[in-house]
């Protein structure tokens, strides 16, 4: 039974992990998307600029 408990939870620390990556790639493209919105609303309206950090 305590052989069943050490994989369940070494199978939620995982899973936690990798939501966990998730959600910071998740924050990244959102960055990225917000970026690069910005960069196309300024080309669109004639005005390019920088949307480097």
């Amino acid at each position: 039974m305590s052989e069943l408990i050490e994989k369940l939870e070494t199978g939620i620390a995982a899973a936690v992990h990798e939501i966990d990556e998730l959600r910071a790639e998740n924050t990244r493209l959102r960055e990225l998307n917000t970026r690069l919105r910005a960069l196309l609303a300024s080309y669109e309206a004639g005005q390019p600029r920088r949307t480097t950090r």
